[in-house]
């Protein structure tokens, strides 16, 4: 139906924007970015989605950043810092306090006990 798409849509964007490394070149909101690729009113995309999914855009949002970073995480490739300014978290220790929020652990202690053997 109509909100199934409108949802996949805004995972489809959201995702998409994480996966390219791009979101810390979006010189707009969230919202002012989803309504305008999606040409509809944010409240609207919020409505829809949250009714949806029992889970707000933002939420969905910090929720693909983690998982983001849990896999840059394990790449030991980037310092927490580089991770933090690609997903556009205005600094590292932000992002590590979403992080812990969410996985319980900080990304320094996430990368340890993801390292190779």
């Amino acid at each position: 139906d109509r909100n199934t798409r409108i949802v996949n849509q805004i995972k489809t964007l959201i995702i998409d924007l994480i996966q390219s490394g791009q979101v810390n070149k979006l010189t707009v909101t969230l919202s002012d970015y989803l309504s305008g690729r999606m040409s509809m009113d944010h409240a609207y995309l919020s409505h829809v989605f949250s009714t949806t999914e029992h889970l707000t855009i933002e939420k969905f949002w910090i929720m693909q950043r983690i998982e983001r970073a849990k896999e840059l995480l394990s790449y030991r490739e980037l310092p927490i810092s580089e991770i933090a300014v690609q997903l556009g978290y205005s600094s590292s220790s932000y992002l590590s306090n979403q992080f812990k929020q969410i996985t319980g652990m900080t990304p320094a202690a996430y990368r340890d006990l993801n390292a190779p053997d």
